[in-house]
């Protein structure tokens, strides 16, 4: 058997599906954190969030 088949190509191929799916969550807990914040502390309305959210971001 050969170790890099058996030991390595898993954990890449686990790698590669669970880091693009733990990206996308923390990108979205760090969206619905600020929506929290900046409804309960700074008084914003969720739509004004979500407007200055979609203006400042840039997609590339």
């Amino acid at each position: 058997l050969n170790p890099n088949q058996v030991l390595v190509a898993p954990r890449v191929l686990g790698l590669m599906i669970a880091l693009p799916l733990l990206t996308g969550i923390a990108n979205l807990s760090g969206l619905a954190g600020g929506l929290i914040l900046s409804t309960t502390v700074l008084d914003m309305s969720m739509v004004q969030f979500i407007d200055r959210a979609a203006a400042s971001a840039e997609l590339t």
